[in-house]
């Protein structure tokens, strides 16, 4: 199955208008997961406040994973 992942805050919207081939939607949901993780762990932060959203050919969201810098306590 096809999915595609875009890159959304407030104000701006990153489209996939390639996507990539997965064998499920849990399999689409992992990599974005993978995703976030890496877009957390950029050095400057600019990503913090993005999404990742995932959605079917037909335009379907199927997930939403927010970037959000961890932070220590």
């Amino acid at each position: 199955m096809r999915f595609f992942f875009d890159y959304t805050n407030k104000h701006q919207s990153l489209l996939d208008f390639h996507g990539g081939e997965f064998l499920s939607v849990n399999d689409a949901i992992d990599f974005a997961q993978t995703t976030v993780e890496s877009l957390k762990n950029s050095l400057n932060g600019d990503w913090a406040g993005w999404f990742v959203e995932i959605h079917s050919p037909e335009g379907t969201k199927c997930a939403s994973l927010p970037v959000t810098l961890d932070v220590e306590t």
